[in-house]
């Protein structure tokens, strides 16, 4: 018979009624950890396959928009420590202004983070008008930017680290293929 702590047995009843750990507790919560931990002896592993060991990893996010506003897309990669690609996907998104389309781009691929099982995750943008009103150095007065930046700030709670960073354009160079792959498609 396993003994777990009160708070880690109210996560396990939770996660036996269907609700998704990160809904439940965030990342660094002991109680999760103490789940985390037994579901991984219980089941003879580590993080799942492909996850780096330290649930650590690098998020590139790039959105475009022909016509600004016009058809748009976004495009995401995550990528491990080790340069090992977990995750890439260029969508449609319909019809959108430039930043909506790179707003949309980091939500989906902090979501993704989160659904992967990462921790920490460090976010790089070549908007830089983004990255700033993402770090607060730039207010965000438009509408619909408004609600985008509130979903990732709820968003980014969720994980045990998170910073942005601003990168340029050819070091972010295969999400803007993904997003503009996506646009050819239309």
């Amino acid at each position: 018979m396993v003994s777990l702590s009160p708070g880690a047995r109210r996560i396990a009843e939770r996660l036996l009624a269907g609700e998704s750990l990160n809904d439940i507790a965030a990342p660094g919560d002991p109680a999760r950890g103490e789940i985390e931990d037994y579901l991984a002896s219980a089941l003879g592993s580590s993080p799942p396959v492909g996850l780096p060991a330290d649930r650590r990893a690098v998020a590139y996010a790039d959105g475009a928009s022909r016509g600004n506003p016009g058809p748009a897309a976004y495009g995401i990669r995550i990528v491990a420590g080790d340069g090992t690609e977990l995750y890439a996907e260029g969508r449609a998104i319909g019809r959108a202004t430039n930043n909506v389309a790179e707003y949309r781009a980091a939500v989906t691929v902090l979501r993704k983070a989160l659904e992967l099982g990462l921790d920490r995750i460090e976010l790089r943008l070549d908007s830089e008008l983004v990255v700033k009103q993402l770090t607060g150095q730039y207010r965000v007065r438009q509408p619909a930017l408004v609600e985008l930046k509130a979903e990732i700030d709820s968003v980014v709670r969720r994980f045990e680290s998170f910073r942005v960073r601003h990168v340029p354009r050819e070091r972010n160079a295969e999400a803007d293929r993904l997003a503009n792959r996506a646009l050819d498609r239309l």
